[in-house]
């Protein structure tokens, strides 16, 4: 059965990190953890056995941290209803984004990479990445940008973007 479609106004949030690297880099082997997954309680986190966020509620993110290269495991639990999922990912040079997202057989991980992005001030970089399992292929129109047809757990690449503020349009594809 497919699950129901939450009612969620589309909202845009930042790290208090940056994202970007302009005239420098973020430390290499760097992750940041994302919960996604819709109808679960706060996730408590593990990597390695080692605990590393309580109370990831939906729609939270967390800053970078430091990881070493090679394979980690990493461990969700949702606090109220004890659901868990593991899942060992190999972490490279550079950055990522681990996201806790619904998958067909529950919750599922995933791991983004966030390679830096060609951006000079005032103005920034923005890409998208369809973390909703069961949505589809999906348009996304932040001002003028438009990215198409972005398809389960595949990020698009950067575009440029100037400072302001911009409406935001999610539609499906089809």
């Amino acid at each position: 059965s497919t699950p129901t479609v939450p009612s969620i106004r589309p909202q845009v949030r930042f790290p208090s990190i940056p994202v970007c690297s302009v005239g420098g880099s973020l430390d290499s082997w760097s992750i940041r953890l994302l919960n996604t997954a819709v109808g679960y309680n706060s996730l408590r986190i593990y990597i390695d056995g080692m605990l590393a966020a309580t109370a990831l509620d939906f729609a939270q993110l967390t800053g970078y941290r430091r990881i070493s290269r090679g394979y980690h495991t990493f461990l969700a639990v949702d606090e109220a209803q004890n659901i868990s999922t593991s899942k060992s990912i190999y972490i490279d040079s550079g950055m990522a984004t681990i996201a806790f997202t619904n998958g067909p057989a529950g919750l599922n991980i995933l791991s983004i990479p966030d390679p830096s992005c060609p951006a000079s001030f005032p103005g920034g970089c923005l890409r998208v990445c369809n973390l909703a399992w069961y949505s589809g292929n999906l348009n996304v129109s932040v001002g003028n940008l438009t990215f198409q047809s972005v398809s389960f757990g595949q990020p698009t690449s950067f575009s440029s973007l100037n400072s302001g503020s911009y409406p935001l349009r999610i539609s499906r594809s089809e």
